[in-house]
């Protein structure tokens, strides 16, 4: 982990004292939690957003931090009990992704980070989505080919067409980060209760997620 992290700011997502005018994506149906990071902006705002372990680094800017997947390996193996059955990373110039596995739903398929059909869109998700037979249906309809039978993989394609608002159709227990390279975004949201928790830590140049916050400050 970067060096300098114990001195940063740890904060688990929190619904308190949020007020809706902060998203503007909240839907009426959407009482969970979300953090949405714009290029170039360093957001330290509170906002109103099967065990497995997902984890994430978001660089405000290309030229700093590790740029070797040293970060993400790092929290990956800190939260390696909590996914016993499959490990998966992603690293970029700007974003590092990874997951810990417990593979439940398309046990052999499912493999994370997931990606859309162009791979602009990578998802890593820890929860059940209990709706996602349904979404999948739907999707289908309009044109939307999957490659796997993961309940996460209906998010990239419901962010496809809906943006941040297609929270508002998920039922269940969830947390997971998105990465959208096409406009350079980060989503971090997790399920209405927070039943699937998330933390995260930042500092000046970066912010970091994970499922637990003993990983966040080893």
């Amino acid at each position: 982990m970067h060096p300098g992290m114990h001195t940063g700011r740890h904060r688990k997502m929190s619904e308190s004292g949020v007020k809706s005018r902060d998203l503007p994506f909240k839907g009426k149906n959407w009482n969970g939690l979300a953090l949405q990071l714009l290029p170039g902006k360093n957001q330290s705002r509170k906002c109103e957003f099967n065990m497995c372990g997902i984890c994430a680094v978001y660089r405000y800017h290309r030229d700093e931090g590790d740029q070797t997947g040293a970060w993400i390996n790092s929290l990956t193996r800190a939260i390696a009990h909590r996914g016993p059955d499959d490990q998966g990373t992603y690293v970029s110039e700007k974003v590092q992704m990874g997951i810990s596995r417990l593979a439940i739903v398309d046990v052999h398929h499912g493999q994370q980070p997931l990606t859309n059909e162009d791979g602009g869109l990578l998802l890593v998700g820890n929860g059940e989505i209990y709706n996602h037979q349904a979404l999948r249906e739907s999707l289908v309809q309009k044109g939307h080919q999957f490659r796997t039978g993961s309940d996460f993989e209906v998010i990239l394609h419901l962010y496809e067409d809906e943006g941040i608002s297609c929270l508002s159709s998920l039922a269940g227990m969830f947390a997971f980060i998105l990465w959208d390279a096409r406009t350079g975004q980060m989503i971090a949201a997790r399920d209405r209760i927070g039943i699937k928790p998330l933390y995260y830590y930042e500092n000046d140049t970066s912010i970091v997620f994970c499922s637990e916050l003993t990983a966040l400050i080893k």
